[in-house]
């Protein structure tokens, strides 16, 4: 009995940390935040509490502030999986390629 309530206990405590770092990266997001990682650990956060739809809002602010990062990309998709959005996943790796490849062209140039 006593393993079942320390099951209990640790899940309180998992969900108490969750609703913390939630509570403190949307905090962040009203003062203007220009860092993509607030985004991305808001929208982590929705995606384990199943809360997809905020998930995706959260996304859409960051992009909205024309914040660009691979990680930003990468938690996107991983949001369109858990959702088996397959077009938004489509999307997601063009982008991506749109990306690698300005960056490969971008070297070329350098060198």
């Amino acid at each position: 009995m006593s393993s079942c309530s320390g099951k209990a206990v640790s899940n309180d405590t998992h969900s108490l940390t969750k609703t913390t770092s939630t509570q403190q990266a949307s905090e962040a997001l009203p003062m203007g935040s220009h860092s993509d990682i607030y985004y991305i650990a808001l929208a982590v956060d929705y995606a384990n509490l199943n809360r997809f739809d905020e998930a995706e809002a959260v996304y859409k602010e960051a992009e909205q502030r024309n914040l660009q990062s691979e990680i930003l990309l990468a938690s996107r998709y991983q949001l369109a999986f858990l959702k088996a959005d397959k077009e938004q996943m489509a999307r997601i790796a063009m982008v991506a390629m749109d990306q690698l490849r300005e960056q490969y062209t971008a070297s070329l140039s350098v060198g």
